[in-house]
């Protein structure tokens, strides 16, 4: 999981790769857990909340769906052009 493409297009682009689309469930005692775990190296480059679980040597299980149109939020400018999209929806 990260916010660049893995492997990276570093020769080339034309490959395929998944978009990570963040919708978790954790169980009570996970997100326990969770909040007691501190920030680990990866959560710490990345910026991505979910690798503190990772970090931690727990698993995670991703399930992969069809293919489908998201909006990435990560910034406050991002929340403006998702905005945008909904306006222009019918």
């Amino acid at each position: 999981m990260s916010r660049t493409p893995i492997p990276y297009p570093s020769k080339r682009i034309d490959f395929c790769y998944w978009k990570h689309v963040g919708i978790t469930c954790l169980s009570k005692a996970m997100l326990e857990e969770y909040s007691k775990m501190p920030k680990g190296e990866f959560e710490s480059i990345e910026g991505i909340d979910h690798l503190r679980i990772i970090d931690a040597g727990e698993t995670m299980r991703f399930v992969k769906i069809e293919q489908g149109e998201t909006l990435s939020v990560d910034t406050p400018m991002d929340i403006e052009k998702v905005r945008r999209v909904i306006e222009r929806r019918p």
